[in-house]
């Protein structure tokens, strides 16, 4: 035979050879059993599943307190400036005096000229107590004679004379004493007057009502003259429209930077449900959310930009698969220990990537079919052998006589 010719024959024999073989396994009640070769295999772990999206944002202060000026009082001059560190009742500014000083000045004249006409008056009022003191008594007699008619008749006309002359006298007295009153009702009026004149002076002073940093001074004097910043700080963000679909208040976000090692593990407090700038029909809108830092060591200066990572979803320490082993969103196949593939229905969970939780059908530690393609039907299955998925673990976990045999059904598929 020449070298053509014996070419020839051993194509045809491998050919040949193949087809029966696959004719024998498709062939119904046929004895060859079906083999499945599995090439990627894995086994169920327990991991986390978490889904998160990423934005930007800045370090900014948590409050910030606007400090007014009364733009009908004169302004004297400022106690702070931009970047000082402010306590509670610190002078902040004060306002101009003069004026107030001469309001003070004039009540206090006002004051002086009523109590002096309050003396007059009392003087008035003991000079006709006086001189009703002054009034002779009446002379009363029980006999008359003839030759004394017309004197008992003139100490009667005196009498009389007495009495009206002292009702007069207290109608005087009442009079004055009804003036002096009103003199007391303005005295008080006007000491009521410089008494919050004067508390208005020491408030001329304003204290800082917060602990903070002086952010921001308007030497123009507009409102808000003064702008106090707190100490502690958050994260301010936005999100896309996008976004605001999984976004939600009390959402986990982890914040890092450049600026610092690590992470800080914050959560978004305040999520705003109107845009940042007006809606506009050719513009994409966006929405500002503050993350609460909470207690960290990392160094943090306002201005500092950072990323934020929000965790939208989460499953922690749940079965995990890679994604392409699931069928349809329905079963896996599975290598059972009894060299089988077997088709089993899934309750699948969260999807991140490549990253698959399962929910019910698989148990950890079982080991499942990676890639679906692999597996066309519940047979047996043969693979090559990977040295590297033989750990230490497996060996410590599985049993000898299932070691046993496995190593025979893999020889025995052979």
């Amino acid at each position: 035979m020449n070298r053509r010719w014996m070419w020839f024959l051993g194509t045809t024999s491998f050919i040949v050879i193949i087809g029966l073989n696959i004719f024998l396994m498709e062939k119904e009640n046929s004895k060859v059993d079906r083999l499945n070769y599995v090439v990627d295999w894995k086994r169920v772990t327990a991991g986390d599943v978490v889904e998160t999206t990423a934005t930007e944002g800045v370090i900014v202060a948590m409050e910030r307190h606007p400090i007014f000026i009364d733009p009908h009082t004169e302004f004297s001059e400022f106690f702070v400036k931009k970047g000082d560190q402010v306590d509670k009742g610190t002078p902040l500014f004060a306002y101009a005096s003069d004026n107030l000083e001469q309001q003070i000045a004039l009540l206090d004249a006002e004051i002086s000229s009523l109590l002096t006409s309050k003396d007059h008056i009392n003087a008035f009022i003991q000079n006709l107590e006086g001189m009703k003191y002054a009034l002779p008594l009446p002379v009363s007699s029980s006999y008359f004679g003839d030759e004394q008619v017309d004197v008992a008749r003139q100490a009667h006309e005196e009498a009389m004379s007495m009495r009206v002359l002292s009702v007069s006298i207290d109608q005087a007295i009442a009079e004055k004493e009804l003036e002096k009153d009103k003199v007391d009702q303005d005295i008080k009026k006007y000491e009521d007057q410089r008494r919050a004149i004067e508390n208005g002076r020491s408030g001329l002073t304003v204290l800082s009502s917060h602990a903070g940093i002086v952010e921001d001074i308007s030497f123009a004097l507009d409102n808000p003259v003064i702008t106090i910043i707190s100490e502690t700080t958050v994260m301010e963000g936005k999100v896309s429209e996008e976004q605001m679909k999984v976004v939600q208040e009390g959402m986990k976000a982890n914040i890092t930077s450049s600026l610092f090692n690590g992470r800080i593990n914050g959560e978004i407090h305040h999520l705003e449900r109107l845009p940042i700038d007006q809606p506009h029909i050719d513009k994409d809108s966006a929405y500002r959310f503050l993350v609460d830092l909470g207690d960290h060591e990392k160094e943090l200066n306002i201005g500092y930009h950072v990323e934020a990572e929000i965790v939208t979803a989460e499953a922690r320490d749940v079965p995990v698969v890679e994604t392409e082993s699931i069928q349809g969103n329905q079963y896996m196949w599975m290598l059972n220990d009894r060299g089988m593939t077997e088709k089993r229905p899934i309750e699948p969970g969260l999807k991140v990537k490549k990253r698959h939780e399962v929910k019910n059908g698989v148990s950890l530690g079982e080991f499942y079919v990676l890639d679906q393609l692999e597996v066309d039907y519940e047979a047996r299955f043969i693979t090559p052998f990977k040295m590297n998925k033989l750990t230490k673990t497996t060996w410590k976990e599985a049993s000898t006589r299932k070691i046993i045999k496995y190593m025979l059904i893999g020889l025995l598929q052979r």
